[in-house]
């Protein structure tokens, strides 16, 4: 009896294993699998297939309203997808907005078009022009050739594109992508998630991109706390203390915390496995990478990535990568006073944050609206 519970056990086991047996054996499916990338990777990918789709499926209705510019030509897709197809420099039609003060047509325009306040935009919006989006209105997806234009308290859920500028007013809610051909101009109080432009300005406050007269830096004295050391790399056993108006040649890594003082000048990299706070008027030619917490202050020239796996907090007349060498900033929080650019992407994978007056406050049912809509589109 034992015998055959073992027989029949050892065939159970082995049951699952014989199709895998077989085609070691004798494999009947060597070729490599065939992998259809339509996804480049490009930060604008979406408003270039939307482009694309618009011009395919609307090409001969577009045609026809360029010799009527006053044209209003509502249609259907293939799909059953309600369309508005709009002539140029016009205000969305009332006609186009339910009693729910929402649009569920995708809409088109030849040239600009404006979208009322306080209403939700459910479908796709392009415009060969510009977009302008009243206060408190909630997009899914926007795509502008030229300017694209947020106002205060507005809402993009998917993801938003302009060929040029797009500027946000106060209190955005940018749950979706960001990008934009020349720059992106984020207003105060507002939260994002991604964001990809040559230049990225933050807030309404003048921005301070002079620095001063290059300073006499005394050189960073080989601390006894090196774990090692070699022509461009010092690690170090702890903490690393720069003390202000230092300059360093090559990178420095500390398995405890980095402090740089004030108009420190590396070139190089930091890291640490710890928090990270860079003074003011600081210089670091590298890339700036901390396990925890990293805090930039004021005037800072940060030319290399910056990364940490906490939070981020970048202060008011910083620059971050340049024309030239467009550069990243990620971590789980980002907080940016007013008065930063950027060049480049940002990623904020939990929550990223303008601070206004209200330095670390934010009305959290902005959380809870954009959770609400979301799953629904």
């Amino acid at each position: 009896m034992t015998l055959l519970f073992v027989l029949a056990t050892l065939v159970m086991v082995a049951l699952p294993l014989i199709p895998a047996l077989a085609e070691w054996y004798r494999p009947t499916d060597a070729l490599p699998l065939k992998v259809v990338r339509d996804y480049d990777g490009s930060a604008d990918h979406f408003a270039m297939r939307f482009r694309q789709f618009i011009k395919a499926r609307m090409i001969e209705v577009m045609s026809g309203a360029n010799a009527e510019p006053d044209l209003i030509h509502h249609g259907t897709l293939a799909n059953g997808d309600a369309t508005i197809l709009i002539g140029r420099d016009q205000v969305l039609p009332e006609s186009a907005i339910s009693k729910a003060q929402e649009i569920d047509a995708v809409i088109a325009a030849l040239g600009s078009v404006t979208l009322p306040a306080n209403i939700f935009a459910k479908s796709e919006v392009y415009a060969e022009g510009n977009i302008d989006v009243s206060e408190r209105t909630a997009c899914r997806a926007l795509l502008a050739d030229n300017d694209l234009t947020l106002g205060a308290g507005c809402a993009v859920l998917r993801w938003a594109h302009a060929g040029r500028d797009l500027t946000t007013g106060p209190r955005a809610r940018l749950w979706g992508r960001l990008t934009a051909g020349e720059r992106i101009v984020l207003g105060r109080d507002s939260v994002f998630t991604r964001l990809h432009a040559p230049r990225i300005e933050t807030g309404a406050a003048p921005l301070n991109e002079k620095r001063a007269e290059d300073i006499e830096r005394a050189l960073l004295a080989m601390p006894d706390n090196l774990h090692f050391y070699s022509s461009n790399r010092w690690v170090f056993k702890k903490e690393l203390n720069v003390p202000r108006d230092t300059a360093h040649h090559g990178d420095l890594i500390a398995k405890g915390a980095v402090t740089v003082g004030e108009r420190c000048r590396i070139e190089g990299s930091l890291k640490s496995v710890k928090q990270m706070t860079i003074g003011q008027g600081s210089i670091i030619e590298g890339a700036v990478i901390a396990s925890k917490d990293l805090h930039i202050e004021s005037n800072c020239i940060i030319v290399g990535p910056v990364v940490s796996e906490s939070t981020v907090t970048i202060e008011a007349g910083c620059v971050i990568g340049s024309p030239t060498l467009p550069t990243t900033i990620t971590a789980p929080r980002i907080r940016f006073a007013e008065g930063v650019v950027m060049h480049g992407s940002v990623w904020a994978r939990e929550d990223g944050k303008i601070l206004g007056d209200a330095m670390t406050r934010y009305p959290a049912a902005t959380t809870r609206e954009a959770a609400t809509l979301a799953p629904a589109l």
